[in-house]
């Protein structure tokens, strides 16, 4: 088998000992960049599959955790979510999307992090209404 990596070596001028310093392959990361591609790839397409299997068997689609799941990033140390008055589809739609915004524009303004916990105003219909919108 030949080592196709490159190597350095350095001796000292008092005739001390070689030190070899061995450079890493440059084609690795490619490789690893590529099968990272491929498994996502992988994983989207088998994401596909599930939901067109549910549809032919008449059930709702999968949910994948990552889907539905806050990015790290964004999580805020010591958010407490506010109190809300529960929007129900019965009252001013506008109005309670200004008191959702004022209120947690104080802790964010970005956009995942407020569609992340607008469904905490909601409750009946609107909820269901929004949970219809998530699939």
């Amino acid at each position: 088998m030949v080592n196709n990596r490159a190597t350095c070596k350095q001796v000292l001028p008092s005739n001390g000992p070689v030190y070899t310093l061995k450079m890493p392959d440059p084609s690795l990361k490619e490789k690893k960049r590529e099968s990272e591609d491929t498994m996502k790839s992988l994983k989207d397409d088998l994401k596909e599959l599930r939901k067109q299997l549910c549809a032919l068997e008449g059930l709702p689609p999968p949910f994948d955790i990552d889907d539905i799941c806050l990015d790290p990033a964004l999580i805020l140390e010591n958010f407490e979510i506010p109190e809300f008055e529960k929007f129900d589809g019965t009252t001013n739609p506008h109005w309670h999307l200004r008191t959702y915004c004022t209120k947690m524009c104080l802790w964010s303004t970005n956009d995942k992090f407020l569609i992340h916990y607008f469904f905490e105003s909601l409750t009946g219909p609107a909820l269901n209404w929004f949970w219809q919108q998530q699939e």
